[in-house]
């Protein structure tokens, strides 16, 4: 068995993009006898259409299960991993380590002394040991679990000085730990837990192989918890593997990737257009007098006269079939609510910005959304803060409002507008 605490391999990436891959994901948020956790179903959820993006069919998911369900879905998934090349297992919620033993928690589990841990938890040795036996050729375990030990310690991810979960490989196998020996992972103060957060920002990138994937999740982490958590792996994994294989549209950095295809469609609108250019192009030829610019409502919040808008529900707006075919190129037109709407946004009747405001029936649209343009995963810069460069275009959410909803600004007049309060969907 080999361990890798911070190991890189310049290794060029085959296409993995043809191998058979599945994965379960478990996330325990709620107990019954312990405190609650607050992002192993966030965790569990976003892990699973991450996965579903990068190929892994099916992936079976099950949020605060008990510990009958918890053996029965995972039993049931290891009975028919043979049949693929990639297998994966994801934990988030709390586990222990007693005796040499190392144990995920079920909603329900409850062990009153030590000895009861192999019968009242799911012991992780009875998941290596079948994934030894089986015949898939690429084992993934990811633990992202609280180290406490319930007999030693209080029970909160992200306390100190708890135990860690031992060492544990199976032939083939890959174990990503999310914290070293002695130490706890930390829940996170965002939607997802610090280690699963790093997961999800970098488990995208185009050609790189899992270990120099694994290299930057743990050195964030260290990073971001200024060395208190220290993730590990341990692994007996031959061949190598990559989550993203260049042959995949999720690639930032070359002409497929969903980035790029943002921008042209974004550049397709003729900033500088009149008032009336607008109108022509929304309601067709000879209605440039349907409205007049003076008409048009001023920004008042911004102090700034010259600064009128018009606004429309994307339903309605000619801009539309624009816009939803690339979002369903990146797979996420399909919940697009009615609410989502274009705003054009003039300076002395000369278009110079336009905005889109996208709401989704999907509650992980925003991560989403970023994941597909292959940006950092909770992206967001200072509020109107238009980038300076080529591409004149940012993106935001409201996390108030929960990550339904994403918000593009494209514009010719880098800073355009800067001000306190989001004016435009007043």
């Amino acid at each position: 068995m080999l361990a890798y605490a911070c190991t890189s391999f310049a290794q060029q990436c085959a296409d993995f993009s043809k191998l058979k891959k599945t994965a379960i994901v478990i996330g325990n948020s709620k107990y019954d006898d312990h405190p609650t956790l607050t992002n192993p179903e966030n965790d569990a959820t976003d892990m699973r259409d991450t996965l579903k993006r990068l190929g892994f069919d099916p992936v079976s998911r099950f949020i605060d299960a008990d510990l009958e369900t918890m053996i029965g879905g995972i039993d049931d998934w290891l009975g028919k991993i043979d049949t693929f090349d990639v297998a994966l297992f994801y934990f988030a919620g709390h586990g222990s380590h007693a005796n040499g033993a190392d144990y995920l928690y079920a909603s329900n589990s409850n062990p009153l002394r030590v000895f009861d841990l192999p019968f009242r938890t799911y012991p992780l040795n009875h998941l290596m040991s079948n994934l030894s036996g089986s015949k898939a050729k690429i084992k993934i375990v990811i633990i992202d679990a609280c180290r406490n030990n319930p007999f030693t310690r209080s029970w909160t991810r992200g306390a100190g000085g708890a135990q860690g979960l031992v060492t544990a490989s199976a032939q083939g196998t890959i174990v990503c730990f999310a914290a070293g020996e002695n130490e706890v992972a930390e829940d996170g103060s965002g939607r997802n837990g610090t280690y699963t957060a790093a997961i999800l920002k970098h488990i995208g990138t185009a050609n790189q192989n899992i270990y120099e994937f694994v290299t930057k999740v743990n050195n964030e982490v260290k990073a971001v918890t200024n060395n208190t958590q220290n993730p590990f792996i341990t692994s007996t994994l031959s061949n190598s593997f990559c989550f993203n294989s260049s042959h995949t549209v999720v690639a930032s950095g070359n002409e497929s990737s969903m980035g790029t295809k943002l921008e042209t469609m974004l550049k397709r609108v003729n900033l500088n257009s009149s008032f009336g250019d607008v109108l022509n192009f929304e309601y067709g030829a000879g209605s440039s007098n349907l409205f007049t610019y003076e008409s048009l409502p001023v920004a008042a919040e911004c102090k700034n006269a010259t600064i009128k808008y018009y606004w429309r529900h994307l339903r309605e707006s000619k801009i539309k079939s624009r816009v939803m075919a690339f979002l369903h190129q990146a797979g996420l037109g399909e919940d697009i609510t009615d609410d989502a709407y274009v705003v054009y946004v003039f300076n002395d009747n000369k278009l110079a910005r336009i905005d889109l405001k996208l709401y989704s029936g999907n509650d992980n649209f925003y991560n989403d959304f970023m994941f597909a343009l292959s940006q950092e995963q909770n992206f967001a810069p200072p509020r109107y803060k238009v980038k300076v460069g080529e591409s004149h275009y940012f993106f935001t959410t409201n996390k108030e409002a929960g990550w339904n909803t994403v918000s593009i600004s494209y514009t010719n007049t880098p800073n355009l507008n800067t001000c306190d309060n989001d004016w435009w969907t007043k």
